[in-house]
């Protein structure tokens, strides 16, 4: 189930038209209209600092760098302290979202069916990395 859930939302997400780039403070216990984040067992939510909206071709680009990441289950470090979150929308649907943390390279899932997977990734280059940099710049980088 899990590998499966890694799979739809990552190398196999559906076609999208829209994604929202959300930029992430540090994770507390405590926010209100903020991002949820439950690694490992814990309840959290972060803080959203900041957000943009792409459409058609914009959207689309960040989809296929997020696909042409590496996924596995296995996970990475055990920090998870994202600086962005992904949300994925076919027209008004939310397909799925994912907060990413390229500190210790792992990610956080929720599918539409309300599925949720925890797992490792690499950024092949840093693709996805630099382009998010480009639309909504993290300083200093937690890299």
């Amino acid at each position: 189930m899990r590998q499966n859930a890694i799979l739809r939302a990552g190398p196999h997400l559906p076609p999208v038209d829209r994604v929202e780039v959300l930029r992430l403070g540090k994770a507390t216990k405590e926010v209100a209209d903020g991002y949820r984040i439950h690694p490992y067992k814990f309840k959290f939510t972060a803080p959203i600092l900041d957000r943009r909206v792409l459409l058609q071709d914009d959207a689309r680009e960040v989809a296929d760098l997020w696909r042409h990441c590496d996924f596995n289950t296995g996970g990475g470090a055990l920090c998870h302290d994202p600086p962005y979150a992904l949300r994925f929308y076919q027209g008004n649907h939310l397909v799925s979202e994912a907060s990413v943390c390229w500190v210790c390279g792992n990610f956080e899932v929720w599918i539409r069916s309300h599925e949720y997977s925890f797992g490792g990734f690499v950024d092949p280059e840093e693709r996805l990395w630099r382009h998010l940099q480009t639309i909504l710049p993290v300083s200093p980088t937690p890299k």
